[in-house]
């Protein structure tokens, strides 16, 4: 994020007194105390006052816990309090306001209703389109998602205009997040964009935390971005419109991830239009990955051949137990590690990926605007091909593996959009209006 006011200068105040200088400028920071006396640098933010008169607080993580002299730092975010007459609070804030960016191609600006007239005058009419949502995350805290478009009106010499041109979207938490918070929750809130609009870097052009209490200033919080923004049509992304009722399921999904736990998977995600369709071994790792992800959440596949699994399973336990009642018993280590493996016997993955192809065959064969006819065998070799690369041995990607791979992204879609609420009449739909791999 770009800031128009970079460089900034200012005074960090410390514990005991202390305060030293600071200058500001594209995210590396550079610290100056004049007597070269020991200043301990305690909590992961340094608060501050710019010389325009506005409070600040700099990201500085567990770096750095104490410096003399003169001292640069390299950051990935900071928050200005951009009303410096009114009081910053830093210790919570009680939502999080995104406009612009990306959600400029997820929401249609239609604050403003245009009537023309039989005379020839035309009628402005200002119309509330904002969409809400609400859903849960951890600690029983509830969070209300509200999106939609915001009319400027700018006064000037030559008249008088009204502009309809972004997007807004806030949320807004049923109680107080601490300041380190905002972090994790803009990841998140990026992450379910992503795959909205099929990108793995989107931006927004301004990002602001709030509070309830009247008489605070907003912190407008900047965040160094690695990559360039993403710029892609309306008509390609999967909109708020698209999702609809599903939108808080996709937003609760991701917000309400566990540690270790199988949830979404969509590191394959490109970063430009250039990367969507180069295929690399990275790459078939991580649909391959996503695959699985997708799979431990379908019930119900074969079930037959899953019936016949569990019944092996259960003679193999049986036979087990008479083995360890025997004269020529193993060790109870030994034992333990049998029923290890045995509890992640199951069919194998690419079995269930073709029955998982199959299940979704008019959606994949929408998606397919190749002549190759994906087959069994084909999906069977791409998943051979991702064991064999895991495991050391050496492949080389030819068009099969990677026209395979790149199809395979489009059935991740599908079978995610399906576990989040879309039906799958809506699902066809995206992908014939080629909302998917696009």
């Amino acid at each position: 994020m770009k800031d128009k006011n970079c460089p900034r200068t200012g005074i960090i105040y410390c514990k005991d007194d202390q305060k030293f200088n600071f200058y500001l400028d594209d995210y590396t920071v550079t610290f100056m105390e004049p007597n070269y006396s020991e200043i301990q640098l305690d909590g992961h933010f340094l608060f501050g006052q710019t010389f325009g008169f506005n409070s600040i607080a700099i990201y500085k993580g567990d770096s750095m816990p104490s410096f003399s002299g003169v001292k640069s730092l390299k950051t990935n975010a900071y928050l200005i309090a951009v009303e410096n007459a009114l009081g910053a609070k830093w210790d919570s804030f009680d939502s999080i306001e995104f406009t612009g960016g990306v959600l400029n191609s997820l929401f249609f600006c239609d604050a403003l209703k245009l009537e023309e007239e039989d005379n020839g005058d035309i009628l402005v009419h200002c119309q509330n389109t904002h969409k809400r949502w609400t859903f849960g995350i951890e600690d029983e805290c509830e969070c209300e998602l509200i999106i939609g478009s915001w009319i400027r009106r700018n006064s000037g010499t030559t008249g008088v205009s009204l502009t309809n041109n972004d997007v807004d979207m806030q949320l807004k938490f049923s109680r107080p997040q601490s300041l380190e918070e905002a972090f994790k929750y803009v990841w998140k809130v990026k992450t379910a964009l992503s795959i909205m609009v099929g990108r793995g870097n989107v931006t927004f052009d301004e990002i602001y935390l709030l509070h309830n209490e009247p008489g605070l200033s907003k912190l407008q919080l900047f965040l160094k971005e690695e990559t360039a923004p993403v710029s892609k049509d309306f008509m390609r992304c999967i909109t708020f419109y698209d999702l609809d009722t599903a939108t808080p399921n996709l937003f609760s999904m991701v917000f309400n991830s566990k540690d270790a736990a199988p949830s979404y998977e969509i590191g394959f995600l490109p970063n430009s239009r250039k990367d969507f369709s180069l295929i690399t071994n990275d790459k078939v790792r991580l649909i391959c990955s996503s695959l699985e992800c997708e799979l431990s959440f379908c019930k119900g596949q074969n079930q037959s051949e899953e019936e016949n699994l569990q019944q092996l399973i259960q003679s193999v336990k049986s036979l087990i137990k008479t083995h360890r009642k025997g004269p020529e018993h193993l060790s109870d280590k030994t034992y333990d590690l049998i029923y290890n493996s045995i509890k992640h016997w199951t069919m194998s993955a690419s079995d269930r990926i073709c029955s998982l192809y199959h299940q979704y065959g008019t959606e994949m064969n929408i998606l397919n605007q190749t002549a190759m006819s994906l087959s069994d065998e084909d999906i069977r070799s791409f998943v051979k091909y991702r064991n064999d690369i895991t495991h050391g041995s050496y492949r080389v990607l030819n068009q099969e593996i990677a026209a395979t791979a790149y199809l395979l992204q489009g059935l991740v879609y599908c079978c995610l959009l399906t576990r989040i609420g879309v039906s799958r009449d809506k699902v066809t739909l995206l992908c014939r209006n080629k909302k998917i791999l696009s």
